[in-house]
């Protein structure tokens, strides 16, 4: 049984293995994807004119304000809160 020789790769494997090695890195690639994806009706947290409230994230719009961590945890408190504008927003079926 040692000296069996090693089996040959068709063109058919070759290729196979190529479009395997494609997938798992394009796989790798689009974990680390800073794209996140939420529920309908997941509620965040958005700076309007006078304060703060929690909306439904369908009802964000390009150019909200949103508040992404709020040390204080009041929101009507919004020292050292971390904020930034969206810049877009996509919903899926």
């Amino acid at each position: 049984m040692d000296n069996e020789p090693e089996p040959t790769l068709t063109q058919a494997d070759m290729k196979s293995i190529e479009n395997h090695k494609r997938r798992q890195a394009r796989a790798n690639r689009q974990g680390k994807n800073s794209t996140a994806c939420f529920a309908f009706d997941t509620a965040i947290l958005v700076l309007g004119p006078e304060k703060a409230s929690w909306i439904p994230i369908w009802c964000v719009e390009k150019g909200n304000t949103v508040i992404q961590s709020l040390p204080s945890g009041n929101i009507e408190d919004l020292t050292d809160a971390m904020m930034t504008a969206v810049e877009t927003a996509c919903s899926f079926n």
